[in-house]
């Protein structure tokens, strides 16, 4: 091989692995942020203080990823970070299992509270059907989400029913109502659950619509 053919791929060696470099000290902050996000919800709410040196041996990132992720988080509001006093929660992300049907699990200071009920009639493929509306609004401190459900007035017979997943969760503007019960501006983004739930032989016995702030809730598997 020519002599200026070894030190070129020499150079592009070098340069492939200052670059790799670079991008595990740009995206190791961010995964420990993504991890300590998630985690929030289980962290004991008696105890709001965080210690560098033990999320570094929780969670296994280097202390400058930790402490950049911990920057971040700030950024977001969730925690407050103060010379001399250290790093204290001051809210909290809760995970929601995406296809929960009513994410509420009772947890310290989380509220599931009923807006609205009511009878509507919708379109079906046999015409206009009763349908049994009920919105919830879930919160902590604050509120989380907004669920709305329909379910048949008149249930199909037998009790089971299994969830029907959603394939994908957008992020959506939030339209005004929304946005007045979430405390958040008209058209900021928020995630949009649709979940049907339904008989074994495919009948539906509830479809619901649930916006998520997606700076208070992770949704998980």
């Amino acid at each position: 091989m020519h002599p200026r053919e070894i030190e070129r791929r020499r150079a592009e060696h070098s340069r492939l692995r200052r670059a790799a470099g670079r991008a595990q000290q740009d995206t190791s902050p961010r995964r420990a942020y993504t991890q300590l996000r998630v985690s929030m919800d289980r962290w004991p709410h008696d105890d709001p203080q965080l210690v560098e040196s033990e999320l570094v041996r929780e969670f296994g990132f280097s202390r400058n990823s930790i402490r950049k992720a911990l920057q971040m988080l700030a950024g977001d509001g969730l925690v407050v970070r103060a010379p001399r006093f250290g790093t204290v929660v001051a809210r909290r992300v809760h995970d929601v299992r995406i296809a929960d049907p009513r994410p509420a699990p009772p947890r310290d200071g989380t509220t599931l509270r009923v807006l609205q009920r009511a009878r509507v009639e919708l379109d079906g493929p046999d015409g206009a059907q009763p349908f049994d509306m009920t919105v919830e609004l879930g919160a902590d401190d604050e509120p989380l989400f907004l669920r709305t459900a329909f379910a048949p007035a008149v249930p199909p017979p037998g009790a089971e029913h299994v969830a029907a997943g959603p394939t994908a969760i957008p992020a959506v503007p939030a339209p005004p109502a929304v946005a007045r019960a979430l405390r958040v501006p008209p058209g900021a983004p928020l995630l949009l659950r649709a979940l049907a739930l339904r008989t074994p032989d495919g009948r539906v016995t509830e479809m619901s619509y649930t916006h998520f702030r997606g700076d208070r809730v992770a949704l998980s598997a």
